[in-house]
């Protein structure tokens, strides 16, 4: 009897190691395809972002305020006054018609910033915003304090060539839609916004929505 228990348990041994053995080969295999799978779909991945890259239309937010939001184009004001950056009556971050629009229809008109600044979407600064020269008065003002909102969240190493005149997604909503966040999808960069951009509205471009 005692003989016969020790083969029953020799036995059991190999076929707990073999077993072991084939599901370890298997698991790796899996594993294996599992890794090889994973480069070719982050390849498609960027390289339909690339694509899509190549088919964007961007435009500025006075021309998306009138295109997609239903504004009139006597709604919006002059540069630094284009409109009223505010609150709604649900406390959300909005555009509002600035104050010294006088005589036009839907005065109250009202545009959520998060109608604008989705994530997904796609955003271009363009570098005419920066430029101060042959400009002079609020229109210098305001071309400095628009540098300003966009350097001031800039990590170190990082410059405003990094950002102006590349298309940006947003990936991040932030502080209740205040600010967000954008990524450099060539790079892989990601920068930090405020809703304060929009001081300077017609160098700030949005992708068109299809």
């Amino acid at each position: 009897m005692g003989s016969i228990n020790i083969w029953h348990i020799i036995i059991a041994l190999i076929v707990i190691i073999v077993f072991f053995k084939f599901f370890r080969k298997n698991n790796k295999t899996e594993i294996e395809n599992s890794s090889s799978d994973n480069p070719e779909k982050i390849n498609k991945t960027k390289t339909a972002n690339k694509e899509e890259l190549k088919t964007l239309k961007f435009k500025n937010i006075e021309e998306i305020l009138v295109q997609e939001e239903g504004w009139f184009k006597d709604q919006l004001g002059p540069s630094g006054q284009t409109y009223r950056i505010d609150l709604d009556y649900q406390n959300r971050p909005c555009l509002c018609v600035h104050d010294i629009i006088d005589n036009v229809e839907n005065k109250d008109k009202q545009t959520p910033i998060s109608n604008l600044f989705k994530i997904g979407r796609f955003m271009k600064l363009r570098k005419e915003g920066i430029n101060t020269q042959n400009v002079s008065g609020y229109d210098e003002t305001d071309r400095i304090s628009w540098k300003s909102n966009i350097s001031e969240r800039l990590t170190s190493g990082k410059t405003l060539d990094n950002i102006l005149e590349n298309e940006l997604q947003i990936s991040k909503i932030l502080d209740n839609g205040y600010s967000f966040e954008a990524v450099d999808l060539k790079t892989r960069e990601v920068f930090q916004f405020s809703n304060m951009i929009l001081t300077l509205p017609m160098f700030v471009e949005l992708s068109v929505i299809k």
